[in-house]
């Protein structure tokens, strides 16, 4: 029964893709011969994903010319629609693999997804229900997805967020800054299930609670604990309004480091970085590959000058982003 009902689902994934390949009900051989041969190559993984196996990184067979085949991301969409949860979850790190592995900048060491059809598919269809997919999506989104784009969804994101809150859609609707939004984040605020959520805060500071804003600003300038002033930078991050992110790009020559006895040291100015560059993910001198040398600080600091206006008043650190503890010798 079972394998006639996947046989069943089969026949009608390729009925799909056959019916999509058409232009007026026939296809033109000539071109689809390769289109067909794709999109069965589709239907056949789709099937193993069925069976049980895990989507292994390559997206060569969803690529057309280098960038996502349009036909190839409407049978993904479809089967967001009707496989399993198991099968989808497959299925979206097919996405957003597609989006991070087509974009111009993947080669530098971006991370981003900015093609609007697969966004579109993941917003609208990945988060269609609570689950493991939904719960990737929201990662996806906050991790990889420039906010400006997110904004585009801005509504969307408000309603489902608001149906299912957690977490992470609190901070991809900090990051998206939908004003939609502002009345949802601030009953939250005062609600006791969410008030002492710290999500929740970065979510008011970011649609507009300046009084959050600025003691968010004030800890992370004030603190001269390594890991907390880490740890406050990537909020700021999170919170990404314009004075938020003056006070990132002016600590961009703090002198602390993050020391694990005997294993590493770590100067903050890398995660000052990290912050910025998940606002700013268009920029790949802001990547954590792009500092080999005092060099790649220099850049940083230039843009934080051109961009904020920063004027420094102590001098640039020695150089340091990561750097490991000399192992001993063995004791003879």
């Amino acid at each position: 029964m079972i394998r006639h009902l996947y046989a069943a689902t089969y026949i009608g994934l390729l009925c799909i893709a056959l019916i999509i390949l058409t232009d007026s009900g026939c296809i033109r051989q000539e071109k689809s011969k390769e289109e067909v041969q794709r999109l069965e190559q589709i239907a056949k993984q789709l099937e193993r994903f069925r069976q049980g196996e895990q989507f292994r990184g390559s997206v060569d067979v969803y690529v057309t010319n280098g960038h996502p085949d349009p036909k190839a991301l409407e049978l993904l969409k479809e089967a967001l629609h009707t496989e399993p949860e198991t099968v989808r979850e497959q299925v979206v790190k097919i996405l957003v693999a597609i989006g991070k592995q087509t974009d111009p900048l993947h080669p530098k060491g971006g991370n981003i997804i900015r093609n609007r059809t697969i966004l579109a598919i993941l917003i609208d269809s990945g988060l269609a229900r609570p689950g493991t997919v939904r719960d990737y999506c929201l990662e996806a989104l906050l991790r990889s997805v420039p906010s400006a784009l997110l904004k585009e969804h801005g509504a969307t994101l408000t309603e489902n967020i608001k149906q299912w809150p957690d977490a992470t859609g609190l901070l991809v609707l900090a990051k998206a800054k939908p004003q939609e939004a502002v009345p949802f984040i601030n009953e939250l605020m005062q609600s006791p299930d969410w008030i002492d959520t710290r999500e929740t805060s970065i979510a008011g500071a970011a649609l507009g609670d300046s009084k959050v804003e600025q003691k968010f600003i004030t800890e992370f300038l004030g603190t001269t604990n390594p890991e907390q002033k880490a740890a406050l930078a990537r909020d700021l991050g999170f919170i990404g309004t314009q004075p938020a992110l003056y006070a990132l790009a002016g600590e961009m020559r703090t002198n602390l480091i993050i020391e694990m006895p005997m294993v590493s040291l770590r100067s903050v100015r890398v995660d000052i970085m990290a912050a910025l560059s998940y606002v700013f993910p268009d920029k790949p001198f802001l990547y954590d590959n792009a500092v080999f040398d005092d060099s790649g600080y220099a850049r940083v600091e230039a843009f934080c000058e051109e961009q904020f206006g920063v004027i420094w008043k102590t001098p640039r650190p020695r150089y340091l982003t990561i750097e490991g503890f000399p192992s001993e010798p063995p004791v003879e």
